[in-house]
């Protein structure tokens, strides 16, 4: 099996994830917003379990983190819900739309529940949104894999999208956490943060 190559800028090549300085202010309203609309909107489903926001309606919600994305000249561009049903897990993928990188934010579930990256040895699936904006690979279920990284949400994270990973939940209850995608290239040195993990030697 021929080993999957990351989609992506050279200077992210190696960078795996990061945990970001983003103000506590900024994430408490963010999960206020999150659980105020899972309130009204938990029946809606979709194929992967994501929500799909407003980017006005969020920043206007949330104004501390529109601050924050305006101090690094963030512009916004897609912002999805991602729910992991208890005891689950989600599908093993990597995303190859126009950025390399996304902040997740964790709502609630991560004690237990973990981002696990990983080397793919196999083909995949490409799929792509009506809007064309999201691009992702799945990988086919007699893939190789071999761990390279994890993390959990418990601090928000910026994070290389590109490398396949997958969402396991081994909670009794479900998974909640925001993803934000801009409309450019990121270079992960940009955002201030601390606990670096990039890509083992090769």
């Amino acid at each position: 099996m021929n080993k999957y190559e990351t989609k992506c800028s050279p200077y992210n090549k190696d960078f795996i994830f990061k945990d970001l300085d983003i103000p506590e202010i900024a994430v408490q309203q963010v999960r206020k917003y999150c659980l105020d609309y899972l309130a009204e909107h938990e029946s809606e489903t979709s194929i992967d379990g994501t929500l799909r926001q407003e980017n006005e309606v969020i920043l206007t919600a949330c104004p501390d983190l529109k601050l924050y994305f305006e101090n690094y000249n963030l512009k916004l561009d897609v912002c999805k819900i991602m729910r992991v049903f208890p005891d689950s897990m989600g599908w093993l993928h990597a995303d190859d739309g126009e950025n390399d990188l996304a902040i997740n934010i964790g709502i609630e579930g991560h004690e237990d529940s973990h981002v696990v990256f990983y080397d793919v040895y196999g083909d995949y699936i490409q799929t792509a949104t009506p809007e064309k904006k999201e691009v992702v690979r799945f990988f086919k279920e007699d893939v190789k894999t071999v761990e390279i990284a994890r993390y959990n949400l418990i601090k928000p994270k910026l994070f290389n999208n590109k490398i396949p990973h997958n969402i396991f939940n081994k909670l009794p209850h479900r998974r909640v956490a925001i993803t934000f995608r801009f409309g450019f290239e990121i270079d992960y040195q940009m955002l201030s943060g601390h606990y670096l993990c990039q890509y083992p030697q090769r």
